[in-house]
């Protein structure tokens, strides 16, 4: 069964999205949204996976992540962080991270959101975008991923 989604997911994607790098269903799974290396976001119908539009990032995407409970997506570019409202289709990018990043998500309740970067950084920023907190590495290196913990403010 697994290798039949498989498929039917390569062929939906094969003519569109190019270098993908992230993934993303919405929590309800009327939506699906591909990205990568062309810095589109392609969304598709959750039920029947066809596209029904594509938005510019304006920067080759790295990383996706849905608000658990408003319509809003995190998008990690090369250049930084943008929310992208689903409703009124405005991408919003974050002034306070100037960075870019592969690893992004939220936290169990929508509260605050967290990007693993590219320098070794991970930064921490309220629902709005505001940074509350950078906390480096060690060594510097940069960050491939992060996961909030499902019901805690811990990160992995």
């Amino acid at each position: 069964m697994h290798y039949i989604v498989f498929y039917i997911l390569l062929l939906v994607f094969s003519a569109k999205p190019t270098g993908v790098w992230t993934a993303e269903w919405k929590p309800d799974g009327s939506m699906l949204v591909v990205s990568g290396d062309d810095s589109t976001l392609w969304i598709y119908e959750g039920r029947e996976l066809r596209l029904s539009k594509t938005v510019s990032a304006g920067a080759m995407v790295l990383g996706l992540a849905w608000h658990p409970e408003k319509p809003i997506m995190a998008i990690a570019t090369r250049k930084g962080v943008s929310f992208w409202d689903v409703q009124s289709g405005k991408m919003t990018s974050l002034p306070d991270i100037q960075t870019g990043g592969r690893g992004i998500g939220w936290n169990h309740d929508g509260s605050l959101l967290a990007l693993a970067d590219g320098n070794g950084v991970l930064q921490i920023t309220d629902v709005n975008g505001k940074l509350i907190r950078s906390i480096p590495k060690e060594d510097r290196n940069g960050y491939l991923t992060m996961h909030w913990h499902p019901s805690k403010n811990l990160i992995l």
